[in-house]
This record gives C-alpha cells, structure tokens and sequence, in this order.
C-alpha cells in the first residue's frame, strides 16, 4: 500500500460523522434562537407558546416552495465546484473548499427551525400532510449533500499535524487530570445512584415522622421523579465539573444554584398543598442533598467504592473516554501526516538509479 501524498491529503474528505457532529452542534444554536423567537412572539407565555409555533409552521409553509428552490441548486453547484476540476487550477483549492464546506453546514443548520415549523403544522392541522411528501425528501436531499460538503472542511497538512499534535498534548495532560476515576458503566452508576437516593428520601420521610406517608400510593412516585430529576442536574453538574474549564465551573455552579431553586419552590408547592408537609418536604431535600453530594464529591484520596459509584467518578470515567479517543484519533492523524511525502529510502533510490543506467 503506497503512502499519502501531500495533494492527497489536502483534498481528501473526512468522515461524514465529523460533518454531522458539526451540523448538529449549528443546529443547536439555529433552533435556540428560533425558539427564543416563538417564546417572545407568545408574550413568554408557555400557554400560548404551541398556538403561535402552529401559526408560524403554516406561515412558513408558504415560503418554504421558493427556499427550496435557492437552496438545492445552490448546494448542487457547490457540490459539482468542490468535486470539480475547475478548484484544481486555483492555488488555494483547500481553502476555498473550506468555504463552500462551512456556507453548506451553516445554511442547512439555519434551515432546519423553518423544517421543523413546517412539519408542527402539517401534523397538528387537518388535512395538511401532503406537503410532507414533499418537503421531507426534498429536505433528506439538502442534508445529504450538506454532509458531503461538510467532510470537505479539510486543512492544510501543516495545520492538521499543528492541530494533531495539541490535541495529542491536551488528551494526555486530561487523561492524567482526570485520575481517579470510576471503572464503572455510566449508565450503572446513574441506577445506583437514583435508586440510593431514593432509599435516602424514604429513610429520610420514615425518620421524621412520615411513615403514613410511605403508604401511601402516590408516595413512591414522587419520591422517584424527583431523584431523577435532581440527578439530571447533578449529572449536569458532574459533567461540567470533568470538562475542567472555567466556563465550565460557573455552569456547575450555575446548574448546583438551580437546583436548590426548584427545591425550595417544590417544598413551597407541598407547604401550601399537603398537611402536614414536613416529613414528605424534609425526604425531598435529603434526595437534593443527596445527589449534590455524588456530584460534587473530592475523590482525591477517597475509597474506591466512592470513586466507582459516585456521580462525580461516573462522569470524570465518562470524559475520559472522550479524551481517550481524540488521543486516538490524533496519533493516528499524526502518524498518517508524518508518513506523507518521505518517498522511498535512499537504498531504494539507488537501487531504483542502478536499474534505469542498465537498461534492466
């Protein structure tokens, strides 16, 4: 198998699955801000938020025939330019593949809120899902050949052994950072830990005095809904907390801050509803607690059965299989780049000079 060459490289396509990440993440903030829009325009009232997502789905449902029409040909051209000849006369061909690659993922992410409006509409309105059978294949054609467009998104050999070799450095220093860590499945510290929590609250609602309530069939429920919705935030937390980043220490702190919040407005909620409210009000505050405490957990110098099974070491595992794979994934680029135009060794060469002066 004969080595990479330098020209090769610098127009090969990635992975489609790195486009799709991309395209993802864009769609994100497109949606975000669609959102934010529809919830303004709704006076930010949730009551009135899906009658005015209806209404905006059948307004642009009535613009969507003439977007389609812009956007297919714009992205077929940008296909035929990027897989052409006609970039291989221009000295900067990467670059400008770059570009047409980021315009292609940008404009479908901006697209996709409109897509979305248009198929609330048709299935909550009677009578109008034909148009589906047009806009879901037609969209199904944008989103193929935005991926395709996006694997272009391809740099220079020098910027990618540049951008290799930190990304190599930066894994190795986070996986050392992350030590310890659990040995545990992700998942299998999320169900130790929503169902000790729960165990808390009980424990927590009989020790108080609660033990009426435990018979109660609406009890257990409730106890186990709000253990999994505070170990959401607490996995939002222990997340941010291994990302080990500033932005990401306020967002933990941000997510801790919340949390308590929406406990202290629950516990108001039962004080004004239930008689008497301490116990059941107590049980959830110690599920709370509880899960903060997986989340936040040192586990510097803690047991092993602390390390394994709190939030805290569940979530630090969990990203530093991500670490592990881009320090994969990197060497792997680093190997490939550095292999890229050493040609054959000198013995071949000679061997190759000698052959040609003797005719052989």
């Amino acid at each position: 198998m004969g080595k990479t060459t330098t020209a090769e490289l610098d127009t090969a396509a990635r992975p489609a699955r790195e486009s799709v990440v991309e395209i993802g993440a864009f769609v994100l903030i497109t949606g975000a801000v669609a959102f934010l829009v529809l919830w303004l325009s709704a006076g930010m009232d949730w009551v009135r938020m899906w009658p005015a997502t209806v209404q905006a789905g059948g307004e642009v449902l009535d613009e969507i025939g003439w977007v389609f029409g812009v956007y297919v040909p714009t992205l077929l051209g940008f296909y035929v330019l990027v897989t052409g000849e006609q970039l291989g006369q221009v000295s900067n061909a990467a670059w400008r593949r770059r570009i047409l690659g980021g315009v292609a993922e940008l404009s479908f992410a901006a697209i996709v809120p409109a897509l979305v409006l248009v198929v609330v509409y048709c299935v909550s309105t009677t009578g109008m899902l034909g148009p589906l059978f047009a806009v879901i294949p037609a969209s199904g054609v944008m989103f193929f050949l935005t991926v395709q467009l996006g694997g272009f998104v391809v740099f220079e050999p020098s910027i990618q052994l540049a951008d290799a070799t930190q990304s190599q450095a930066r894994a190795r220093t986070q996986l050392e950072a992350l030590r310890p860590r659990s040995q545990r499945r992700l998942w299998a510290v999320l169900t130790v830990n929503l169902l000790a929590v729960t165990l808390v609250g009980g424990a927590v609602l009989g020790v108080t005095g609660g033990w009426l309530w435990l018979s109660e069939w609406l009890t257990l429920p409730l106890l186990l809904s709000w253990a999994a919705a505070t170990c959401l935030f607490g996995s939002f937390v222990a997340g941010m907390l291994a990302a080990r980043t500033v932005t990401a220490q306020v967002l933990a702190g941000a997510g801790v801050a919340l949390v308590w919040v929406f406990t202290a407005g629950m516990v108001l909620s039962l004080g004004e509803a239930v008689d008497p409210a301490g116990p059941l009000t107590a049980a959830l505050v110690a599920i709370t607690a509880a899960v903060n405490l997986s989340a936040l957990w040192p586990l510097r110098r803690s047991p092993r059965i602390l390390v394994d099974w709190t939030l805290s070491g569940g979530f630090r595992a969990a990203r530093a299989r991500l670490w592990a794979r881009s320090y994969r994934d990197s060497t792997r680029t680093i190997r490939e780049l550095t292999d890229v135009g050493s040609g054959p060794g000198f013995r071949t060469r000679l061997g190759t000079a000698w052959a040609a002066l003797t005719n052989r």
